[in-house]
């Protein structure tokens, strides 16, 4: 059910406590759980007139929204939350690319077809700008207090070049101009800045914190979940030159910064990661080809960010619930509780599964 006002402040400022001491890494009864369980919402395409409208209707997306809310129980530290977001990767829109609209996804087509001539474009001079803030805006008046409006998943850096360049084209063009490559980072990077502080002026909250969208990721300051992942297909020269400067700075821009590490061939770059004091916490994703990423293949990964000083995020298929807690008990009790959060990433079907493990999880330490 929607909460009211007052029920959706006492479960943000509970998740909120927790979340602070999840980012100081300090002691805790238990690691962090996202989790929820929605029942009977129409799908999208039977809700909307066309996808295109599922994404463009302000006023129409919004009651959807609502309804999910409606439809939805919410346990542990999730929180209910809505973003102007247009897709995986919005930033590549607001600087020149043309959306490709579709039920669950947005596609960025390339926008640039010479990369040494291409400049990045201001957000400013965006109508996907003037839509980001228009439904920013809408969702706060209309929200009165009943969800968080949060932070749209823009993502940055090369993963941005490449949807607006292409990546076989953005590839050729690091090996033969890669002054060109070095130019466009910085216009994507000061393209973000623009973008998140138009947004954060409005989301932020009164700790001057604000929440990302997907990841149910507030902080008591300014956050954002980073990546690259183009660094699959990035040798470890090509990323410490092409990526990291850039990636160090926009973590140093944030208060809080988590970064997304996707996929075992993008481990070549995990000492890079580790070593940024900037980025204060590491979402491990190692890919639906691959063990889950709770499985023990990836415990010495866990394990290493952890000892690096850094936070833990870990998104979980739940797939068999009933082996679910058990599963999650295995993974504490190797790798620790202290700074570790979980986001169980689809809905879960029985309730029961969502008070075991949270009755079960202060007895894992």
């Amino acid at each position: 059910m929607m909460l009211s006002a007052d029920e959706c402040a006492r479960r943000v400022n509970e998740t909120k406590r927790r979340l602070k001491t999840w980012w100081a890494r300090e002691e805790t009864d238990r690691p962090l759980f996202m989790m929820f369980s929605t029942q009977n919402l129409p799908a999208p395409n039977d809700y909307f007139s066309n996808v295109e409208e599922s994404w463009l209707n302000i006023d129409k997306r919004l009651a959807y929204e609502e309804l999910r809310m409606d439809c939805t129980t919410l346990y542990g530290e999730q929180y209910p939350g809505v973003s102007a977001s247009l897709g995986p990767g919005s930033l590549a829109l607001l600087i020149g690319s043309q959306p490709g609209f579709f039920w669950d996804t947005v596609w960025y087509g390339p926008c640039f077809h010479d990369i040494a001539a291409a400049n990045i474009k201001r957000p400013l001079d965006n109508p996907f700008w003037t839509w980001t803030l228009d439904y920013t805006r809408a969702a706060i008046k209309r929200a009165e207090g009943r969800y968080m409006v949060e932070l749209p998943d823009l993502i940055e850096n090369f993963d941005t070049l490449a949807s607006v360049c292409g990546m076989e084209e953005l590839m050729m063009a690091a090996l033969d101009e890669p002054e060109a490559i070095h130019r466009l980072q910085r216009q994507t990077l000061d393209a973000w800045k623009e973008a998140f502080e138009g947004i954060y002026a409005l989301i932020k909250d009164e700790e001057n914190g604000m929440s990302v969208g997907g990841f149910n990721l507030w902080a008591p300051g300014t956050v954002a979940k980073l990546q690259c992942d183009a660094s699959v297909m990035l040798s470890k020269g090509m990323f410490d030159d092409f990526v990291a400067p850039y990636l160090k700075e926009q973590a140093a821009y944030l208060d809080y910064a988590l970064y997304h590490l996707d996929g075992p061939n993008a481990l070549q770059h995990f000492d890079t990661i580790l070593g940024m004091k900037e980025i204060k916490a590491v979402q491990w994703q190692p890919g639906s080809a691959y063990p889950a990423a709770i499985d023990p293949a990836w415990f010495d990964v866990q394990k290493r960010i952890l000892a690096s000083g850094k936070s833990l995020l870990i998104f979980v298929k739940p797939g068999d619930e009933e082996t679910l807690p058990q599963r999650l008990e295995a993974f504490v009790r190797e790798v620790g509780h202290r700074g570790v959060a979980f986001v169980i990433e689809q809905n879960l079907k029985d309730e029961r599964t969502a008070q075991t493990i949270l009755e079960a999880a202060p007895s894992w330490r």
